[in-house]
């Protein structure tokens, strides 16, 4: 069973108050195109996957194959990153197993891409089911009313193949894409 690095939430269970200075990942991790094996995800953490919440401009996972299973009951499920926050990036990584949350939301590599961030050549093998938004690569994109004008999402080059996605809002790429009114923000899904 794996502990997500950089719960997001205080607490050792990462159940507490959140915490978007000290409780999330903000550097780089660089795979070197290795794999992690069997990676076990069966726990209520607020974010099921490797990393809970990758945040901010410079952060980045990179060159990185992790297989395994990710089943999650609270609120957000990733195969790698379970939230991409501020102008985080993933790049040159893949899934190969199944994701499922019994919470909202569900993603191939990531769950949850909010405020600004990057996905470039990534890929899922394997299912991703959720009760509300599922993506084959990425659950969500969105923005919010911190975000500023002009702040960007990317889905480049990526993914989805030989598993089936289940939920009332699905993609094969992306599940869904949410805008906060009177921002002007953009996404790219090439």
């Amino acid at each position: 069973e794996w502990t997500p690095i950089g719960l997001g939430h205080d607490g050792e269970d990462g159940k507490g108050e959140y915490n978007f200075k000290t409780r999330m990942f903000f550097g780089v991790y660089d795979g070197g195109n290795h794999y992690i094996y069997n990676l076990k995800i069966t726990d209520n953490y607020k974010q099921g996957a490797l990393f809970a919440y990758v945040r901010n401009d410079g952060a980045v996972i990179r060159n990185l194959v992790v297989t395994g299973n990710v089943k999650n009951s609270t609120d957000v499920a990733g195969g790698i990153i379970g939230q991409l926050h501020y102008g985080a990036a993933i790049e040159n990584c893949a899934f190969i197993g199944d994701v499922a949350t019994s919470g909202h939301r569900a993603g191939g590599v990531v769950g949850h891409v909010y405020g600004g961030g990057t996905v470039r050549n990534c890929y899922h093998t394997g299912n991703v089911s959720a009760p509300v938004i599922a993506g084959g690569v990425v659950g969500r994109l969105s923005f919010g009313p911190y975000d500023n004008d002009g702040d960007t999402e990317t889905v480049e080059n990526c993914y989805h193949a030989g598993g089936v996605i289940s939920a009332p809002n699905k993609g094969v790429i992306v599940g869904d894409c949410v805008y906060h009114e009177g921002i002007e923000t953009y996404t790219y899904i090439n």
